[in-house]
């Protein structure tokens, strides 16, 4: 699997620290800042907030029109491996 590449090296950095609420969703391709409230919320963002690059856009609604295309219903809980991170898109979208 390759990995995926962020904006910047801060942004990199930040995902990795478990200290900050930066959050990336891979299957989603969906950035964002989470909220601090004891749930798994987060709201999105659309552009980075340490260098100002344009984020790529959510491909969240993809993400669920792709499994009812092929009949999987994401309610069940039993998705492939290959629908769990960006393995899933990233031989279609750049």
């Amino acid at each position: 699997m390759t990995t995926f590449k962020h904006c910047c090296s801060e942004m990199e950095a930040a995902i990795q620290d478990s200290d900050l609420p930066v959050r990336f969703v891979p299957k989603f391709r969906e950035y964002g800042i989470d909220i601090l409230d004891g749930g798994t919320s987060y709201q999105s963002i659309n552009f980075c907030p340490w260098c100002g690059a344009k984020l790529p856009h959510s491909l969240r609604k993809e993400w669920f029109d792709h499994l009812e295309n092929i009949g999987i219903d994401p309610a069940d809980g039993v998705i492939p491996d290959k629908y769990r991170d960006h393995a899933w898109y990233s031989s279609k979208v750049k």
